[in-house]
């Protein structure tokens, strides 16, 4: 098992299959100026890191960080259009929006054998806001849908794959293929609070046998 770590644009390797606590510097590279490193993602032997116009992702096995283009980005006048990025089962995923509270988006898929982007859900949330009127806010801008986007949750059936979603007060699966919804955890707090959690903030968890110790003094790598 490797453990991953990013400092200064050099990635670093510590491998606890061959029982050493050491690390390495295997890869140092220059980022394009808009990239996001807090919203890292593993998937496919890689890691991958995206930025509005570009991505890039460090290959596992030949240590090597290779830049790839952004599919093309929605018109509209938001500057940030990523609501989310992120890996279930096997499958990575991006959602990418025209301003930022769009209530119609599309959820893409990266082929592994093409590296290509292609649209794998079309989402509009008409329903889910007839539901629940409490997501429409009215603004200075307009009318606005208050919404997070937690995660992509790929089903064992295609029929069960869901967007999980906070709205003001509740946490929602929302069904992409029925086009139901249901709620899965109440929220207590503000709107503001309820709503400032996203896929950055989410994690997925997962059981595992193996231990990971504590980072060690990384200062002697840069």
């Amino acid at each position: 098992m490797l453990i991953f770590y990013l400092k200064f644009y050099s990635v670093c390797l510590q491998d606890l299959s061959s029982g050493s606590e050491s690390w390495r510097s295997c890869c140092r590279f220059s980022p394009p100026y808009d990239m996001r490193f807090d919203s890292g993602v593993f998937w496919n032997g890689a890691i991958h890191w995206i930025g509005e116009n570009s991505s890039i992702y460090f290959d596992a096995n030949s240590e090597e960080v290779v830049r790839k283009d952004m599919p093309p980005r929605p018109q509209g006048q938001c500057r940030e259009k990523i609501r989310y990025f992120g890996e279930w089962g096997g499958h990575l995923h991006l959602i990418q929006v025209q301003s930022l509270y769009a209530k119609k988006f599309n959820v893409l898929e990266l082929d592994k054998n093409t590296w290509k982007w292609s649209v794998k859900y079309r989402v509009h949330l008409a329903r889910l806001i007839s539901a629940f009127p409490e997501m429409v806010q009215q603004t200075s801008y307009g009318t606005q849908y208050a919404f997070s986007i937690l995660s992509v949750i790929r089903g064992e059936k295609e029929e069960d794959s869901v967007l999980l979603l906070t709205i003001p007060g509740k946490v929602i699966a929302y069904n992409l293929v029925r086009k139901t919804s249901k709620v899965v955890r109440e929220l207590p707090g503000e709107i503001g609070d309820t709503l400032r959690f996203n896929h950055v903030s989410a994690y997925q968890y997962t059981e595992s046998l193996a231990p990971v110790p504590a980072l060690k003094d990384l200062s002697s790598l840069f």
